[in-house]
């Protein structure tokens, strides 16, 4: 709204607008002079973050790392930065290859979790600022420790559980191999356990992935 006295325009606008208006001043001479002028007025989305898949800040040590994310509506260009906390050492935050685009990327060097809090600035003026909290989990890397399983004979019953370490537990498992398991055994995907009664000779190689929460 406009307060005729002072000229002052305020209020909250609910929405992005842009409107065009011409205003008139009068002064309080005899005759009275009067002045007429057209004012643009844009109201801006506010600037906010928009991060890829949100739960994905976890990484492991020593393993390149990679967390995109958008500053989206405001004024571009935007200026980001860290404002608290701190990233894990061998991070840093870089514009990515478009205008809205930029990321956390580098190779981490030390186990941990890390919280801090970014901030986008955009061009406008005045400018608009906004910020997001979040973290950073680094873990050990995921590795499959199992090397090699146990022999088995048919018609006796046979049990082997395939391990890991390091990531977030728990785990799930995949199994890939063309000739598939010796009949009368079954791959448990959660468990990572080899069980079941062997009905025939079996020789061959399983290939075997795992991946953590």
């Amino acid at each position: 709204s406009l307060d005729a006295p002072t000229g002052v325009i305020s209020g909250t606008p609910p929405e992005p607008a842009t409107t065009f208006f011409n205003l008139r001043v009068s002064d309080s001479s005899t005759p009275q002079q009067t002045a007429t002028y057209g004012l643009l007025c844009s109201i801006l989305p506010t600037v906010y973050f928009q991060f890829y898949s949100p739960d994905s800040g976890d990484g492991a040590n020593g393993k390149s790392y990679r967390w995109p994310f958008l500053v989206l509506a405001g004024q571009p260009p935007y200026t980001v930065s860290m404002v608290s906390g701190a990233l894990p050492p061998g991070l840093s935050v870089s514009q990515d290859w478009s205008p809205n685009g930029y990321f956390i990327g580098g190779t981490p060097t030390a186990l941990g979790v890390y919280a801090f809090t970014l901030a986008a600035i955009d061009s406008s003026s005045p400018p608009d600022t906004v910020t997001y909290d979040t973290s950073i989990r680094i873990n050990e890397p995921l590795l499959i420790t199992t090397t090699s399983l146990p022999e088995g004979w048919t018609g006796d019953p046979y049990n082997a559980a395939l391990t890991a370490s390091g990531g977030v537990p728990p785990y799930t498992w995949d199994m890939y191999t063309y000739s598939g398991l010796p009949a009368g055994l079954t791959f448990d995907h959660t468990t990572g356990q080899i069980a079941g009664t062997p009905t025939g000779a079996f020789s061959g190689n399983l290939d075997v992935s795992v991946q953590d929460r």
